[in-house]
């Protein structure tokens, strides 16, 4: 959607808190202006409404029946599986040996491309690469481009390179026995975000095919949620999540 410059003050008013008369009264514009301006921007569900909805509930049935995210972030890896892994054991091999004596249960990864970050990422893998697989892995990112405000579990697998990995479906219907629906509002906000598919290739490089749990994780700095029942906060989620 193209707005011309002076569109932008009024765009970054439709937060909910003002009307459409008190927008064209901030910005000296006629309503009508404003009312075109609404009416472009709700046709391309960028605004709460029947369309914006109706788009949510499109794409949710969509990635149903597809079963997983699509290859996004990790895309840039190219579709040749034995070059991607060929180049995953060069940056290990390049990767000195942290020589960790324990089993790391936790990895830190960035969430930045590989060109840039590869270091760090071969640093960990290196460690947890002679480790035995295990049953299964969690992931979590911050939850950076999304509108939910709590806690977002997803019951789809995310697709790389390297191929599908599946969801854990023993450990996520746990979470939605204990949690109920609230963990998993705002789903569609794993669209968005790439934290979570950047960690998986190296999993699938030193583990193989392994059921995956994608959690995203509100800013800690952002105002608390509303305590409607809606959406699962940090500690409501880490005391169900010990006890699954």
């Amino acid at each position: 959607m193209a707005v011309p410059p002076p569109a932008m003050q009024a765009l970054q008013m439709f937060d909910g808190t003002n009307s459409v008369d008190q927008i064209a009264e901030a910005v000296k514009q006629n309503r009508e202006l404003i009312e075109q301006l609404v009416e472009q921007m709700d046709a391309r569900g960028l605004i709460w409404g029947p369309t914006f909805k109706q788009l949510e509930a499109d794409k949710k049935i969509a990635l149903s029946e597809r079963g997983a995210f699509p290859i996004r972030g990790t895309g840039p890896l190219g579709s040749d599986t034995d070059a991607i892994r060929k180049q995953f054991d060069h940056w290990l091999e390049q990767t000195e040996d942290p020589e960790i004596e324990f089993e790391p249960s936790i990895l830190f990864t960035p969430q930045l491309e590989y060109p840039h970050t590869w270091p760090v990422f071969a640093g960990c893998w290196h460690a947890m690469r002679a480790h035995p697989k295990p049953d299964r892995i969690v992931v979590f990112s911050n939850n950076t481009f999304g509108i939910g405000d709590g806690v977002c579990m997803t019951r789809l697998g995310f697709e790389t390179p390297l191929g599908r990995m599946e969801p854990d479906h023993e450990l996520i219907e746990a979470m939605a026995g204990s949690c109920g629906e609230p963990v998993f509002a705002d789903e569609l906000d794993h669209m968005a975000n790439l934290g979570i598919e950047m960690a998986l290739p190296w999993a699938q490089h030193c583990w193989g095919d392994i059921p995956v749990v994608g959690v995203l994780i509100p800013d800690p700095l952002q105002e608390p949620i509303e305590d409607d029942g809606e959406r699962m906060t940090r500690a409501e989620f880490t005391t169900a999540l010990r006890t699954c």
